[in-house]
Protein backbone atom coordinates (compact mmCIF):
# COMPACT_ATOMS: atom_id res chain seq x y z
CA UNK A 1 0.00 0.00 0.00
CA UNK A 2 1.86 3.19 -1.14
CA UNK A 3 -0.61 5.94 0.06
CA UNK A 4 -0.31 7.88 3.24
CA UNK A 5 -3.81 7.46 3.49
CA UNK A 6 -3.29 9.83 6.92
CA UNK A 7 -1.95 12.41 5.43
CA UNK A 8 -4.80 13.20 2.86
CA UNK A 9 -7.29 12.47 5.89
CA UNK A 10 -5.84 15.42 7.97
CA UNK A 11 -7.58 17.64 5.38
CA UNK A 12 -10.33 16.13 3.77
CA UNK A 13 -13.43 17.85 4.74
CA UNK A 14 -16.45 15.24 5.26
CA UNK A 15 -19.73 15.36 5.32
CA UNK A 16 -21.90 13.39 8.15
CA UNK A 17 -24.67 13.57 10.58
CA UNK A 18 -25.41 10.85 13.41
CA UNK A 19 -28.80 8.81 12.81
CA UNK A 20 -31.41 9.04 15.31
CA UNK A 21 -30.33 5.70 17.01
CA UNK A 22 -26.42 5.41 16.64
CA UNK A 23 -24.42 3.46 18.49
CA UNK A 24 -22.95 3.85 21.59
CA UNK A 25 -19.87 6.69 22.70
CA UNK A 26 -16.70 5.58 23.03
CA UNK A 27 -15.13 5.19 26.42
CA UNK A 28 -11.98 6.18 24.92
CA UNK A 29 -12.34 9.43 23.53
CA UNK A 30 -9.32 11.38 22.12
CA UNK A 31 -10.21 14.16 24.98
CA UNK A 32 -7.30 15.85 26.96
CA UNK A 33 -7.75 18.84 29.86
CA UNK A 34 -4.84 20.89 29.32
CA UNK A 35 -3.78 22.60 32.85
CA UNK A 36 -1.26 25.34 34.27
CA UNK A 37 -1.37 27.25 37.52
CA UNK A 38 -3.37 30.74 37.29
CA UNK A 39 -5.19 29.66 34.11
CA UNK A 40 -8.34 28.26 33.94
CA UNK A 41 -8.40 24.60 32.39
CA UNK A 42 -8.69 23.86 28.55
CA UNK A 43 -9.54 20.87 26.56
CA UNK A 44 -7.75 19.26 23.45
CA UNK A 45 -10.15 17.19 21.26
CA UNK A 46 -9.06 15.02 18.50
CA UNK A 47 -11.34 14.13 15.61
CA UNK A 48 -11.47 12.48 12.39
CA UNK A 49 -13.40 13.37 9.44
CA UNK A 50 -15.27 11.01 8.83
CA UNK A 51 -19.53 10.40 8.94
CA UNK A 52 -19.77 7.54 10.66
CA UNK A 53 -21.65 7.47 13.30
CA UNK A 54 -19.06 5.21 15.65
CA UNK A 55 -17.00 8.53 15.64
CA UNK A 56 -19.97 11.17 15.86
CA UNK A 57 -21.49 9.37 19.11
CA UNK A 58 -19.84 11.78 21.30
CA UNK A 59 -19.68 10.59 25.65
CA UNK A 60 -20.70 13.04 28.30
CA UNK A 61 -16.91 13.93 28.88
CA UNK A 62 -16.47 15.30 25.67
CA UNK A 63 -20.29 16.87 25.89
CA UNK A 64 -19.47 18.50 29.27
CA UNK A 65 -16.05 19.69 28.38
CA UNK A 66 -17.48 21.43 25.05
CA UNK A 67 -20.24 22.79 27.07
CA UNK A 68 -17.83 24.92 30.08
CA UNK A 69 -16.05 26.25 27.28
CA UNK A 70 -16.14 29.76 26.21
CA UNK A 71 -13.80 29.55 23.09
CA UNK A 72 -14.18 26.73 20.52
CA UNK A 73 -11.35 26.84 18.19
CA UNK A 74 -11.12 23.96 15.10
CA UNK A 75 -8.26 23.92 12.38
CA UNK A 76 -10.02 26.66 10.24
CA UNK A 77 -12.41 29.29 11.15
CA UNK A 78 -15.69 27.61 9.96
CA UNK A 79 -17.92 30.52 8.82
CA UNK A 80 -18.96 30.56 4.94
CA UNK A 81 -17.32 32.99 3.65
CA UNK A 82 -14.01 30.83 4.58
CA UNK A 83 -15.09 27.49 3.42
CA UNK A 84 -15.66 29.14 -0.07
CA UNK A 85 -11.92 30.88 0.19
CA UNK A 86 -11.18 27.21 0.69
CA UNK A 87 -13.25 25.83 -2.26
CA UNK A 88 -12.17 28.47 -4.59
CA UNK A 89 -8.04 27.78 -3.87
CA UNK A 90 -9.10 24.11 -5.17
CA UNK A 91 -10.27 24.78 -8.34
CA UNK A 92 -8.13 24.81 -11.40
CA UNK A 93 -7.73 28.49 -12.80
CA UNK A 94 -10.18 29.75 -15.06
CA UNK A 95 -7.87 29.63 -19.11
CA UNK A 96 -5.29 26.87 -17.84
CA UNK A 97 -6.15 22.88 -18.82
CA UNK A 98 -8.13 20.75 -16.90
CA UNK A 99 -7.76 17.40 -15.01
CA UNK A 100 -8.13 15.52 -18.69
CA UNK A 101 -5.32 17.01 -21.03
CA UNK A 102 -2.66 17.70 -17.78
CA UNK A 103 -3.25 13.42 -16.17
CA UNK A 104 -1.03 11.07 -17.69
CA UNK A 105 -3.61 7.81 -18.98
CA UNK A 106 -2.69 5.51 -16.24
CA UNK A 107 -3.38 7.77 -13.36
CA UNK A 108 -6.80 8.98 -15.55
CA UNK A 109 -7.79 5.29 -15.96
CA UNK A 110 -7.71 4.53 -11.93
CA UNK A 111 -9.29 7.63 -10.86
CA UNK A 112 -11.96 6.51 -13.39
CA UNK A 113 -12.22 3.03 -12.06
CA UNK A 114 -12.66 4.67 -8.57
CA UNK A 115 -15.38 7.02 -9.72
CA UNK A 116 -17.30 4.52 -12.04
CA UNK A 117 -17.47 2.74 -8.77
CA UNK A 118 -19.92 5.44 -6.88
CA UNK A 119 -21.84 6.28 -10.42
CA UNK A 120 -19.48 10.02 -11.01
CA UNK A 121 -18.09 10.71 -14.46
CA UNK A 122 -15.12 12.19 -14.12
CA UNK A 123 -15.64 15.12 -16.12
CA UNK A 124 -17.70 16.58 -12.95
CA UNK A 125 -14.23 17.31 -11.45
CA UNK A 126 -12.74 18.07 -14.12
CA UNK A 127 -11.39 21.46 -12.08
CA UNK A 128 -9.94 20.36 -9.36
CA UNK A 129 -6.50 21.05 -8.43
CA UNK A 130 -4.93 16.72 -8.64
CA UNK A 131 -4.07 17.67 -4.60
CA UNK A 132 -7.71 18.48 -4.43
CA UNK A 133 -9.16 15.47 -6.11
CA UNK A 134 -6.71 13.07 -4.14
CA UNK A 135 -8.84 14.29 -1.21
CA UNK A 136 -11.86 13.95 -3.06
CA UNK A 137 -11.64 10.07 -3.73
CA UNK A 138 -10.79 9.66 0.03
CA UNK A 139 -14.56 10.97 1.05
CA UNK A 140 -16.30 8.39 -1.95
CA UNK A 141 -17.78 6.07 0.54
CA UNK A 142 -19.47 8.57 1.83
CA UNK A 143 -20.79 10.41 -1.23
CA UNK A 144 -24.33 9.92 -0.06
CA UNK A 145 -23.98 11.85 2.93
CA UNK A 146 -22.10 14.93 0.78
CA UNK A 147 -25.02 14.85 -1.43
CA UNK A 148 -27.39 15.37 1.63
CA UNK A 149 -25.74 18.31 2.68
CA UNK A 150 -24.63 16.89 6.02
CA UNK A 151 -22.09 18.18 8.21
CA UNK A 152 -18.46 17.12 9.37
CA UNK A 153 -17.61 16.76 13.18
CA UNK A 154 -15.84 19.54 13.17
CA UNK A 155 -18.29 21.45 11.38
CA UNK A 156 -20.74 20.49 13.66
CA UNK A 157 -19.55 21.52 16.75
CA UNK A 158 -18.22 24.75 15.32
CA UNK A 159 -21.58 25.60 14.69
CA UNK A 160 -22.84 24.79 18.03
CA UNK A 161 -20.69 26.76 19.28
CA UNK A 162 -21.37 30.10 17.49
CA UNK A 163 -25.32 29.33 17.95
CA UNK A 164 -24.36 29.45 21.70
CA UNK A 165 -22.85 32.38 21.50
CA UNK A 166 -19.38 31.16 22.14
CA UNK A 167 -15.87 32.81 21.11
CA UNK A 168 -15.12 30.29 17.74
CA UNK A 169 -12.21 30.65 15.14
CA UNK A 170 -9.41 28.12 13.91
CA UNK A 171 -5.74 27.87 14.73
CA UNK A 172 -4.53 28.54 11.03
CA UNK A 173 -6.11 30.01 7.87
CA UNK A 174 -7.16 28.51 4.27
CA UNK A 175 -4.02 29.74 2.92
CA UNK A 176 -1.41 28.00 5.55
CA UNK A 177 -3.91 24.48 5.42
CA UNK A 178 -3.82 24.22 1.67
CA UNK A 179 -0.74 25.80 0.86
CA UNK A 180 0.89 22.00 1.99
CA UNK A 181 -0.38 20.91 -1.56
CA UNK A 182 -0.27 24.12 -3.36
CA UNK A 183 2.88 24.12 -3.23
CA UNK A 184 3.71 20.82 -4.55
CA UNK A 185 4.88 21.22 -8.38
CA UNK A 186 2.19 19.63 -11.10
CA UNK A 187 4.08 16.12 -10.93
CA UNK A 188 4.27 15.97 -7.40
CA UNK A 189 0.30 16.64 -7.46
CA UNK A 190 -0.36 13.68 -9.96
CA UNK A 191 1.96 11.55 -7.99
CA UNK A 192 -0.21 12.57 -4.73
CA UNK A 193 -3.27 11.49 -6.68
CA UNK A 194 -2.07 8.46 -8.47
CA UNK A 195 -1.15 7.05 -4.43
CA UNK A 196 -5.18 7.81 -3.66
CA UNK A 197 -6.44 6.07 -6.55
CA UNK A 198 -4.10 3.09 -5.58
CA UNK A 199 -5.42 2.80 -2.36
CA UNK A 200 -9.30 3.19 -3.10
CA UNK A 201 -8.52 0.66 -5.57
CA UNK A 202 -6.86 -1.97 -2.68
CA UNK A 203 -8.12 -3.07 0.86
CA UNK A 204 -5.74 -4.71 3.31
CA UNK A 205 -5.37 -8.72 3.79
CA UNK A 206 -8.23 -8.83 6.16
CA UNK A 207 -10.63 -7.09 3.42
CA UNK A 208 -10.90 -3.60 5.05
CA UNK A 209 -9.96 -0.15 3.87
CA UNK A 210 -7.61 1.83 5.76
CA UNK A 211 -10.07 3.89 6.65
CA UNK A 212 -12.03 1.56 7.84
CA UNK A 213 -9.64 0.50 10.37
CA UNK A 214 -8.62 3.68 11.47
CA UNK A 215 -11.68 4.11 12.50
CA UNK A 216 -11.97 0.79 14.75
CA UNK A 217 -8.75 2.25 16.19
CA UNK A 218 -10.06 6.10 16.60
CA UNK A 219 -13.36 4.34 18.42
CA UNK A 220 -11.46 2.25 20.42
CA UNK A 221 -8.87 4.83 21.50
CA UNK A 222 -6.22 3.22 20.73
CA UNK A 223 -3.36 6.04 19.73
CA UNK A 224 -1.09 3.07 19.17
CA UNK A 225 -3.08 1.44 16.20
CA UNK A 226 -3.65 4.43 14.89
CA UNK A 227 0.24 5.23 14.32
CA UNK A 228 1.38 1.77 13.23
CA UNK A 229 -2.24 2.11 10.32
CA UNK A 230 -0.54 5.55 9.59
CA UNK A 231 3.20 3.98 9.48
CA UNK A 232 1.95 1.30 7.39
CA UNK A 233 0.10 3.74 4.84
CA UNK A 234 3.48 5.45 4.14
CA UNK A 235 5.17 1.85 3.48
CA UNK A 236 6.96 1.24 6.60
CA UNK A 237 6.75 -2.23 7.53
CA UNK A 238 5.38 -3.00 4.60
CA UNK A 239 5.80 -5.49 1.79
CA UNK A 240 5.47 -2.94 -1.13
CA UNK A 241 9.13 -1.05 -1.34
CA UNK A 242 8.40 2.43 -2.18
CA UNK A 243 10.82 3.91 -5.21
CA UNK A 244 13.00 7.05 -4.20
CA UNK A 245 10.27 9.35 -5.53
CA UNK A 246 7.63 8.31 -3.43
CA UNK A 247 9.40 8.41 -0.32
CA UNK A 248 11.26 11.77 -1.14
CA UNK A 249 7.05 13.19 -1.55
CA UNK A 250 5.32 11.19 1.36
CA UNK A 251 8.26 12.97 3.22
CA UNK A 252 7.60 16.27 1.98
CA UNK A 253 4.13 16.20 2.73
CA UNK A 254 4.57 14.81 6.15
CA UNK A 255 6.61 17.57 7.32
CA UNK A 256 4.20 20.26 5.68
CA UNK A 257 1.02 18.90 6.81
CA UNK A 258 2.40 17.35 10.06
CA UNK A 259 5.33 18.60 11.60
CA UNK A 260 5.48 22.34 10.71
CA UNK A 261 1.73 22.81 11.09
CA UNK A 262 1.88 21.16 14.54
CA UNK A 263 4.36 23.54 15.80
CA UNK A 264 1.82 26.16 14.76
CA UNK A 265 -1.16 24.88 16.07
CA UNK A 266 0.71 24.65 18.93
CA UNK A 267 2.06 27.98 19.16
CA UNK A 268 -1.35 29.36 18.70
CA UNK A 269 -3.08 27.54 21.47
CA UNK A 270 -0.33 28.64 23.80
CA UNK A 271 -0.84 32.44 22.32
CA UNK A 272 -4.98 31.80 23.00
CA UNK A 273 -4.33 29.99 26.44
CA UNK A 274 -1.61 32.64 27.69
CA UNK A 275 -3.20 35.64 27.08
CA UNK A 276 -6.82 34.49 28.18
CA UNK A 277 -5.83 32.74 31.05
CA UNK A 278 -9.72 32.93 32.51
CA UNK A 279 -10.75 31.31 29.06
CA UNK A 280 -12.05 27.77 28.62
CA UNK A 281 -10.50 27.20 25.61
CA UNK A 282 -11.59 23.88 23.54
CA UNK A 283 -9.33 23.57 20.51
CA UNK A 284 -11.11 20.45 17.82
CA UNK A 285 -8.20 19.35 15.66
CA UNK A 286 -7.27 16.06 13.86
CA UNK A 287 -6.38 13.29 15.92
CA UNK A 288 -3.11 12.65 14.09
CA UNK A 289 -1.61 16.16 15.06
CA UNK A 290 -1.41 14.98 18.90
CA UNK A 291 0.89 12.10 19.05
CA UNK A 292 4.66 11.88 18.91
CA UNK A 293 7.90 14.14 20.42
CA UNK A 294 6.75 16.82 17.83
CA UNK A 295 3.06 16.93 17.76
CA UNK A 296 0.83 18.83 19.54
CA UNK A 297 0.40 17.34 23.26
CA UNK A 298 4.73 17.34 23.76
CA UNK A 299 4.92 20.99 22.40
CA UNK A 300 2.51 22.07 24.58
CA UNK A 301 3.65 20.12 27.80
CA UNK A 302 7.47 22.51 26.92
CA UNK A 303 5.82 25.16 27.36
CA UNK A 304 4.70 24.09 30.94
CA UNK A 305 1.63 23.14 30.38
CA UNK A 306 0.39 19.55 32.58
CA UNK A 307 -1.85 17.62 30.21
CA UNK A 308 -3.73 14.47 31.07
CA UNK A 309 -6.46 11.89 29.28
CA UNK A 310 -10.00 11.72 30.10
CA UNK A 311 -11.64 9.08 29.71
CA UNK A 312 -16.01 7.99 29.50
CA UNK A 313 -17.01 8.80 32.65
CA UNK A 314 -14.55 11.25 34.44
CA UNK A 315 -14.90 14.36 35.90
CA UNK A 316 -13.91 17.72 34.46
CA UNK A 317 -11.48 19.50 37.20
CA UNK A 318 -13.51 21.60 39.46
CA UNK A 319 -16.61 20.28 38.79
CA UNK A 320 -18.95 18.74 41.38
CA UNK A 321 -19.17 14.73 41.74
CA UNK A 322 -22.29 13.93 39.49
CA UNK A 323 -21.89 17.25 37.58
CA UNK A 324 -23.19 17.16 34.07
CA UNK A 325 -25.66 15.72 31.56
CA UNK A 326 -26.22 12.45 33.12
CA UNK A 327 -24.67 8.85 31.92
CA UNK A 328 -24.99 7.61 28.75
CA UNK A 329 -26.11 10.80 26.82
CA UNK A 330 -25.02 11.17 23.17
CA UNK A 331 -25.45 14.47 21.34
CA UNK A 332 -26.75 14.05 18.15
CA UNK A 333 -26.51 17.19 15.71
Amino acid sequence: MKMTQWIVAALVALFALPADAGPDPTEKPFLWVVEKEGSAPNFLFGTMHVPDDRVLALPDVVEKALDRCDAFYAELDMSPGNMMAQQKVMMIPAGQPGLSKILPEETKEKVSKVLKKYGMPMAMLDRLQPWALAMQLQSMDFLKEMLAGKEPLDMALFNRCKKAGKEVGGVEVVEEQVGVFTQLSQEEQIMFLDQSADMMLNKTDDGKSMTERMIEAYVGGDMDALLAIMNESQGEGGEEELDEKTKALNEKVEQKLLVERNHRMAERMTQHMTENPDKCHYFAVGTAHYPGDEGVLKLLEKQGFSIRRLKAGDELPGEPVGAGAGEGKTRKF
